[in-house]
């Protein structure tokens, strides 16, 4: 079961142009997060899946700004990083 949602954020991941090793890593890094400042204590949820959610969420939210844009007709604007 832990897999099959992995897979799910994965594929969601990758329309955003992330890869499998990408999500991995910020998903580790997002639950080391957690870890560090006891976030899970609040809910008493593992770290890992504490990260999904907020990964999750993350991603479901760039889905909805791109609904945005569609539905006023903007092209898809991508903000990069100075230096970039």
């Amino acid at each position: 079961m832990e897999n099959v949602q992995a897979e799910k954020a994965d594929n969601s991941a990758n329309a955003f142009g992330l890869s499998d090793d990408k999500m991995q890593q910020l998903e580790r890094e997002v639950a080391e997060c957690f870890n560090r400042v006891s976030f899970e204590n609040l809910s008493n949820t593992p770290d890992f899946i504490l990260a999904r959610v907020a990964i999750s969420a993350a991603l479901e939210f760039s889905k909805a700004t791109l609904s945005r844009d569609a539905w006023w007709n903007r092209g898809r604007v991508v903000a990069k990083r100075e230096g970039e």
